[in-house]
């Protein structure tokens, strides 16, 4: 029993340092986010989150998609079997819209409108390339077009026997008269 105890207290102390190592590695770069409140540590924050556990296990066993559990017929809401972290990925999503919107006044419907012209030139950059649906399933020949050749003239033979002597070479290799 004494020994799970001191591993569990190795464990937990270098879990904390790891925590408190990373997160002071990656609060240089972040800014203000929603999952990082400066004012309290991040060990309390982990902690606070960790204090609802029946929440934070229904929160993340729903299934907001409804789909069927493999093997099953049925669409149950929660399952033990699900993970969803969707919460999570839509905070991210929030955090990433408003650091590519910038320090934007919501009541200023001029900033609101420059911004949204500048998202559409960058959709407008990322547009798929037209790609003709109809030349598949060998409906449309493709080729390319070879350029003209310069300067092509058709060999010529410089023949050392007569053709008395081709005749003779022939006909002693075939064996016939010709």
């Amino acid at each position: 029993m004494t020994q799970s105890k001191t591993n569990g207290e190795k464990f937990e102390s270098y879990k904390t340092e790891t925590l408190l190592h990373w997160y002071e590695q990656t609060k240089i770069v972040a800014k203000k986010s929603s999952f990082m409140n400066k004012e309290i540590t991040v060990l309390d924050q982990i902690q606070h989150i960790l204090s609802d556990k029946d929440r934070l296990v229904t929160r993340s066993t729903q299934n907001r998609s409804g789909t069927a559990v493999f093997g099953t017929e049925d669409v149950p809401e929660t399952h033990s079997q699900l993970f969803n972290d969707d919460d999570f990925y839509q905070q991210l999503l929030r955090e990433i819209i408003d650091k590519k919107m910038g320090n934007i006044d919501t009541n200023d419907p001029d900033a609101m409108g420059r911004q949204w012209v500048e998202l559409e030139k960058l959709k407008v950059k990322s547009k798929k390339k037209v790609v003709d649906t109809k030349a598949s399933k060998g409906r449309k020949v493709r080729y390319d077009v070879h350029s003209k050749l310069l300067g092509f003239m058709a060999p010529i033979t410089v023949d050392t026997l007569s053709d008395q002597r081709q005749d003779e070479l022939f006909s002693s290799l075939f064996a016939s008269n010709l």
